[in-house]
């Protein structure tokens, strides 16, 4: 999908262009709806475990939704640790995985290899005192379309599938990498303060951005 310098200007102004639904309607709400739906779906895989951030990462407005999807089969753990703190004992796991863009403005995607870490503390007694999961979820227009490592083709192939079965399309990096054919400011927190000065945007910056 190749967006017009009007499309891509509409979207950095957060407006939605798509033309087929829910993207063709002036509702935000049946779009987060939509891709909520997408979301449900993958958490039924036997393949993987999915997350998802809908609240814009805690504050200000994402242009996408991230979802995070690791391997159920555990072939995609990279560390663990366990070690002692005063009474307790903490466990510590950091897993490799997918991350995915999937955009609030446009029926389109993007994806990048992430990394997902879960920490654990137990007491003498077994009792779980606390959870804490954390993410490095940010794609960034120099980081994309690569996976975690080759044994995720098949995987990586299967979850593509799922999510374009719902009208969404994954666009090219060679695309995204573009850049824009105007001059805009866009406050994202996801291109380099010496790019911003200058004006160095790309087509990623307009469709996906974190304004903070």
């Amino acid at each position: 999908m190749i967006f017009t310098s009007d499309q891509l200007q509409k979207m950095i102004k957060g407006q939605r262009v798509g033309e087929s639904y829910p993207y063709n309607q002036d509702d935000e709400g049946l779009i987060e709806n939509f891709i909520k739906r997408i979301y449900y779906q993958l958490k039924k895989s036997r393949v993987f475990h999915c997350e998802a951030d809908f609240e814009h990462f805690g504050s200000g407005y994402a242009s996408f939704v991230c979802l995070f999807l690791t391997l159920k089969n555990g072939t995609n753990v990279m560390a663990k640790r366990e070690y002692a703190a005063k009474q307790n004992t903490i466990f510590e796991t950091d897993l490799e995985g997918i991350c995915v863009y999937i955009s609030r403005l446009a029926p389109v995607a993007v994806f990048n290899r992430g990394e997902y870490g879960f920490r654990k503390v137990v007491n003498q007694s077994g009792k779980v005192l606390s959870e804490q999961q954390t993410y490095n979820t940010w794609l960034l227009r120099n980081e994309l379309n690569e996976l975690p490592d080759k044994s995720w083709q098949w995987e990586w192939q299967q979850l593509k599938k799922q999510i374009e079965e719902y009208g969404i399309l994954f666009l090219e990096e060679d695309y995204l990498k573009n850049s824009l054919s105007f001059q805009t400011e866009i406050p994202t927190i996801l291109v380099d303060k010496h790019d911003h000065d200058l004006g160095h945007y790309q087509n990623f910056d307009a469709i996906f951005y974190w304004e903070d």
